[in-house]
């Protein structure tokens, strides 16, 4: 984790966010939004959080904007507009490659109801800091952190197939979102995270369960198939 005295210059200056910037983003939020296809009028807010709005930020962070969304807007009381929308914005997120001046744009769907705690939080809709960050270190636990990385970690190195590689990634990024919900950006879920991300193992595991599962349903050679299923029929025909 890295700390700066200043906010990342690439987006901000004297603490405002820079006008092409904040053009910039607004666009890609419309465009997320209308990828959505949700009412429109359940959307309450679009968000910078996370260390781009912090004072943490490292060569590797993301720029997070998070859409801030009315579920029952969407669909009074349905159990499936939280599927629905973390689906969408993985499918978003896989298919464009969004960067601010080289900084990942990674888009969020985000229940209103339970707003994702962070240092810093700058309304794009208000245009204004809704949460001015702080320039406080703060209380990490570096050995649960580490004890964590390291297990998944271990888990990652040794998975075998595309359906292990799946729930994998399905549980770091559960323990993400408990994390973050919970204790915030210095969780140590999130941080465990953030060192797996850095050390490129989200993206080798992510690699691994596509290769696995294309593997799995490639047919390479049909007739050492076919070879394969007549000795099977001439050795076993009198069963």
């Amino acid at each position: 984790m890295q700390f700066h005295s200043i906010l990342n210059p690439k987006i901000w200056k004297n603490n405002k966010l820079k006008k092409e910037v904040e053009l910039k983003l607004n666009l890609i939020a419309r465009a997320f939004i209308d990828y959505l296809e949700i009412p429109k009028n359940a959307i309450k807010d679009i968000r910078i959080t996370g260390s781009s709005a912090n004072y943490n930020y490292t060569p590797n962070s993301d720029l997070d904007l998070h859409i801030i969304v009315d579920y029952n807007q969407v669909h009074k009381n349905c159990p499936l507009v939280e599927g629905y929308l973390w689906a969408k914005k993985a499918q978003f997120n896989k298919e464009h490659d969004i960067k601010i001046y080289g900084i990942p744009v990674e888009m969020y769907a985000e229940n209103s109801r339970t707003p994702a705690v962070s240092n810093g939080t700058y309304s794009l809709k208000f245009s204004k800091w809704l949460k001015v960050p702080e320039k406080i270190k703060p209380l990490t636990n570096d050995g649960a952190v580490k004890a964590k990385y390291e297990e998944l970690k271990d888990a990652i190195e040794n998975c075998g197939n595309a359906e292990e590689s799946k729930e994998i990634l399905e549980k770091i990024y559960v323990m993400r979102r408990n994390g973050l919900s919970k204790e915030g950006e210095f969780s140590t879920e999130n941080l465990a995270f953030k060192k797996l991300r850095n050390a490129g193992l989200i993206d080798k595991l992510k690699q691994e369960r596509k290769d696995s599962f294309d593997k799995e349903l490639t047919l390479e050679d049909f007739n050492l198939i076919w070879s394969e299923v007549n000795f099977v029929l001439e050795n076993f025909k009198g069963f």
